[in-house]
């Protein structure tokens, strides 16, 4: 269908039509509304590649998305969303800017998501629903010409969903900032004033991991490389750290592992690379790690 220029307009029409209806609230028709996103997604998926015919008139579509946000109630919307971001990257790079508002209207309705989840009765559709929120959201501000170009702006736009940290111990999208922290901090080599703010709350992340590094391993790893002239200038910072990762030499999670151990040792030999530490704290490392050589039976950790 619409293959002929001619029919370009009313190829418009119809996608118009499909997202007005995909931000139907009434009950009664949200059977309408899912066919709706059914038929997007399809429209929308990677696999298929972005449509030549689509890309002229798709500042039209973030538009009309943007209408819908903050009011949809089913995941399928945002799984739609998702799924233009992913196949429309080339767009994304071309057009940033109608994305930072895009951006902007994501991060409200996650914070509405968040407060529902946090306040009232759990619900399995609102948890849904901000994951793939912050899926889309990262599918965004992840990609090059975001953090090249925009990442000042960005991190203004998220620091209020990234402020749960300090207060949330069981942040549905915690993994989601840490996994962006690394992102960026890959493509930039250096820490950005944000992610300084999260490194302070490490500690307590660590903590409710039962001493173990796990999901802080790759940020820590990015951190001490990408910013070893700040560290170096904050021996406050650097003491915290090497006591957390000495302390990550004997998890006392029950679930820790061998891997765990590892990936703290792996953390203290990028320390002593590239920090400056002062004698206590090298006769803390040293004694630390003897003693704990003297009960490991796996050859690949006492390597480490």
């Amino acid at each position: 269908m619409f293959t002929r220029p001619e029919f370009q307009e009313f190829y418009k029409l119809y996608l118009s039509f499909l997202i007005k209806c995909a931000g139907l609230l009434e009950e009664d028709v949200q059977a309408v509304a899912e066919q709706a996103h059914n038929s997007l997604c399809m429209i929308f998926d990677v696999k298929h590649g972005p449509s030549q015919r689509m890309i002229p008139f798709l500042g039209d579509i973030i538009d009309q998305f943007a209408l819908y946000i903050k009011s949809v109630q089913i995941p399928q919307f945002f799984e739609m969303l998702f799924e233009f971001t992913r196949t429309y990257e080339k767009f994304i790079i071309e057009n940033p800017e109608p994305f930072l508002n895009l951006i902007k209207l994501l991060v409200e309705r996650g914070q509405e998501e968040y407060q529902t989840i946090k306040t009232g009765p759990q619900a399995e559709g609102n948890e849904s629903i901000l994951k793939v929120i912050w899926n889309t959201i990262r599918n965004i501000v992840e990609k090059p010409i975001f953090v090249e170009n925009f990442q000042d702006t960005v991190e203004a736009i998220l620091t209020p969903l990234v402020a749960h940290l300090e207060t949330d111990d069981n942040l549905p999208f915690e993994d989601d900032i840490l996994e962006y922290m690394v992102s960026v901090m890959k493509l930039r080599k250096e820490v950005t004033p944000l992610f300084w703010i999260i490194f302070k709350l490490f500690g307590k992340i660590f903590n409710k991991q039962g001493g173990m590094i796990w999901h802080l391993f790759q940020p820590l790893n990015q951190i001490i490389i990408h910013g070893k002239k700040t560290l170096n200038e904050d021996p406050d910072a650097i003491n915290s750290l090497i006591k957390m990762l000495i302390e990550g030499l004997n998890p006392t999670s029950p679930k820790a592992n061998a891997i765990n151990v590892s990936e703290a040792a792996t953390l203290l030999q990028l320390v002593i690379q590239y920090l400056v530490i002062t004698n206590e704290q090298w006769e803390a490392i040293i004694q630390t790690t003897l003693e704990k050589v003297k009960n490991i039976q796996f050859d690949f950790l006492k390597a480490r």
